[in-house]
């Protein structure tokens, strides 16, 4: 995927897509406090193309994933350092960001350890419901026009429950070839995001929790589409 370069860490103070609070309360008698994150609740979907009898996944690059990627490795790989800011030089865990493999450059590719595959999905940072907010999703990422009312609602479930909490919707998608919307798909480009949709046959689809060899990092959306195979919806493989 792209190139990755010129990556400085500084402090989050103010976002629009996360604000953090610190909660305070007595469990049983004892007094506690938790920390968390305020975020958007969100959808993913999961795409079946009975056409190419396939699943619709995506794959993206996540900058969250690739620094946690990087200061896992960071003692592993040649390491450049650099400064986050002033107020977040003492302690940061990504002060020192490995943008050079050295000798391990065949295997530390520039954005492979932030690429992610993953189901189709986005927040509700419109004045959506889940359900349009999906359509518009899968048009957006995947290319396929699906209306609202054709997605069928699996299951709604909380994430991140030790930090956000936030509730993720998931729904289910048929689509056929003849969906596809010439030019749509990729994400949204005013936004800056590029994403590939990639079709995986469904009778393939078991073997990607045993790769260990590809360098996409597997999300928790395609386990689950996976562990759905057979369950309430016929893949007719």
């Amino acid at each position: 995927m792209e190139h990755i370069s010129r990556v400085n860490v500084v402090p989050c103070t103010e976002s629009k897509y996360l604000r953090p609070f610190r909660v305070f309360y007595t469990q049983n008698g004892v007094n506690k406090s938790w920390d968390f994150m305020k975020t958007h609740d969100s959808v993913m979907i999961l795409i079946y193309n009975t056409s190419s009898r396939c699943f619709v996944f995506v794959k993206q690059f996540r900058p969250a994933v690739y620094m946690r990627e990087m200061e896992s490795h960071k003692n592993a790989s040649a390491v450049a350092k650099k400064s986050c800011s002033a107020s977040c030089a003492d302690g940061c865990p990504f002060s020192e960001l490995a943008e050079n493999s050295g000798t391990s450059r065949a295997s530390w590719k520039p954005s492979s350890p932030g690429v992610t595959l993953e189901l189709c999905a986005g927040i509700l940072d419109k004045d959506l419901c889940a359900m349009e907010t999906a359509s518009e999703e899968v048009l957006e990422e995947c290319g396929y026009a699906v209306p609202a009312k054709a997605l069928r609602r699996i299951a709604c479930f909380r994430g991140g429950v030790g930090v956000s909490g936030g509730c993720m919707t998931m729904f289910y998608a048929e689509v056929t070839d003849s969906m596809r919307v010439p030019g749509a798909g990729g994400g949204c480009a005013d936004e800056g995001e590029y994403i590939i949709p990639v079709d995986v046959p469904v009778a393939q689809a078991a073997s990607l929790l045993d790769d260990r060899e590809s360098d996409d990092h597997l999300c928790g959306g395609p386990f689950i589409a996976i562990s759905l195979r057979g369950y309430k919806i016929s893949w007719n493989v």
